[in-house]
């Protein structure tokens, strides 16, 4: 068991080693800049595509959220490519989708999200949600990753239909022209880290 730790350990101290010392990864200044812009532009791309599934749909919009770390909903980690806490997330059909988080994690979410419009959690999620609705409309929720006693908040809000939302997994298995090259570019450098331990 000891030689087995050693080993691992010394290779996880050699990939370090490489990936410091690559000129790729460390000569270029402006790559978390480049990074933050392809984030964006991706961001926008997978709004646009839930909007087109949900306009096919026939609903008004689509609300999601993370209700603790218990239960998270995998859409919105595919949007907005982390986990925070406690969100909730309307996406209408057409324009840009409200994000309410945690106060804490308002500041940075509104940086790294752009195309979304970032607000605090300062009401119950029924009263938050009620605030986009203005007259009767069907609206998309994902019931495997709502739990009951938010469901049963949605359900108080008079003029809605809410319907179950279908083809989250087929949106996210879709990958775009833009995750497409960022996966090859991560294979690249895996293949570098691996000739070289090779070498060695």
């Amino acid at each position: 068991v000891s030689e087995s730790f050693f080993r691992i350990h010394n290779f996880f101290l050699s990939c370090t080693a490489w990936l410091r010392s690559n000129p790729y990864l460390t000569s270029r200044p402006n790559r978390g800049r480049n990074l933050t812009r392809s984030h964006c532009f991706m961001l926008q791309q997978k709004i646009l595509r839930v909007q087109q599934q949900i306009r096919q749909q026939k609903l008004s919009a689509l609300v999601l959220g993370n209700y603790g770390f218990t239960t998270t909903d995998d859409l919105l980690y595919y949007l907005l490519l982390r986990t925070p806490e406690y969100a909730v997330c309307f996406i209408p059909a057409r324009g840009r989708p409200t994000l309410y988080a945690i106060s804490f994690e308002t500041p940075e979410l509104e940086k790294t999200l752009p195309e979304m419009i970032v607000k605090p959690i300062t009401k119950s999620i029924s009263e938050l949600v009620k605030n986009h609705i203005s007259s009767r409309a069907s609206i998309g929720v994902r019931y495997r990753t709502t739990p009951i006693e938010v469901q049963e908040q949605l359900l108080k809000i008079p003029r809605v239909r809410w319907k179950k939302f279908s083809g989250a997994e087929q949106i996210m298995s879709i990958k775009l022209p833009e995750e497409q090259k960022h996966l090859l570019r991560a294979c690249a450098i895996g293949d570098k880290v691996f000739a070289e331990l090779v070498v060695r």
